[in-house]
């Protein structure tokens, strides 16, 4: 019985890459481990950190987990569902295409149905409709929070991330900050979407109050013609490689932000990148040129022996991608990782 145990446990060390195997297989609430699987790389798929990911399951040691285990890795939609099931509420940290998971509806839908023009953005408390109304020109519903924080101004434009207003740097704009920086003279034009937004409209006294203990300087989130022109670099190359193209993430781009502002201040490597699945960087490369570069590891440093680089860039399974850019410093962020 020990001999078997140990042939089940699955144990990961930094620096290592994981081998070729078996990937888990998701449900609504749950995956299960197959041989291979990394705690962080569930979690890269999963759209959530190894950290949530090792808090939701009462996991102690991320660099051990069992085959066969299941993993709780998002909570039951059915409160978020209205009692007649015409109608989902939004929340915190929901994509669109994990509404469309739990209620069972797929995305193209519910953007016909919601009149959502951006599949990778969705309003914290947000009520989408989950059958077709009258008209398809329907607007959204909202909350009366949301009526109450969101004024004649802003209704006009799609809120958006924006990272001078993310004011204790967590990568999550909520309704709070965004008013605050709206309050105190900012710019609202908008930088970089993410589906993580909360609606909570704050007193004016805990406005000024936030924005006067933040005085440091801010990175803004790479602009979306920058990160257009990766994605379409990248899927050029993809396309001389026979490989099916793949679209910018929201999510994926907001963590690549993360990512580039850690490598900045860490000297140009992000912590604990050596143990990612998932992630490339590169670091005095244009936006024309990096793809290249990491395809044909340029420069670049695999200390596992692996051109992790080229198989990021060239992994038939990806779909979708996001982008980071601090400076000189690019950090890539995919849903399918290298391996």
């Amino acid at each position: 019985m020990t001999s078997n145990l140990k042939k089940t446990l699955l144990a990961t060390a930094a620096g290592v890459a994981t081998l070729v195997g078996g990937h888990a297989v998701a449900s609504a609430d749950t995956v299960e481990v197959q041989t291979g699987d990394t705690l962080s790389g569930i979690a890269h798929a999963n759209n959530t950190s190894t950290e949530d990911l090792a808090k939701a399951n009462n996991i102690t040691d991320q660099n051990l987990i069992i085959a066969g285990q299941k993993l709780t890795v998002s909570t039951p939609a059915s409160s978020a569902v209205s009692a007649d099931g015409t109608t989902y509420t939004v929340q915190t940290g929901d994509t669109l295409s994990k509404v469309a998971q739990q209620t069972g509806i797929n995305i193209e839908t519910l953007s016909s149905i919601n009149d959502l023009s951006n599949h990778d953005f969705v309003l914290a408390g947000q009520v989408l409709a989950l059958k077709q109304a009258v008209s398809q020109n329907t607007v959204p519903t909202v909350t009366a929070t949301e009526q109450q924080a969101i004024t004649p101004e802003t209704t006009t434009e799609k809120l958006s991330y924006i990272a001078a207003a993310d004011t204790n740097k967590d990568n999550f704009m909520s309704m709070d900050e965004y008013n605050t920086y709206k309050a105190n003279g900012g710019n609202t034009t908008t930088v970089a979407q993410t589906p993580q937004v909360q609606a909570t409209a704050p007193a004016a006294t805990e406005q000024v109050t936030q924005v006067s203990t933040n005085t440091a300087p801010q990175a803004a989130p790479a602009a979306s013609s920058d990160a257009q022109a990766l994605v379409n670099s990248l899927n050029a190359k993809r396309a001389s490689l026979g490989l099916a193209p793949v679209t910018l993430n929201a999510s994926l781009s907001a963590r690549a932000q993360e990512r580039a502002e850690n490598a900045a201040a860490n000297g140009g490597i992000p912590t604990n990148h050596f143990s990612t699945n998932g992630e490339v960087v590169a670091n005095g490369f244009s936006s024309g040129s990096v793809i290249d570069a990491w395809f044909n590891e340029t420069n670049m440093s695999t200390p596992n022996g692996q051109p992790g680089h080229r198989m990021w860039v060239a992994n038939a399974r990806a779909s979708s991608v996001g982008f980071g850019i601090v400076g000189g410093i690019i950090v890539g962020e995919s849903d399918a990782g290298q391996f």
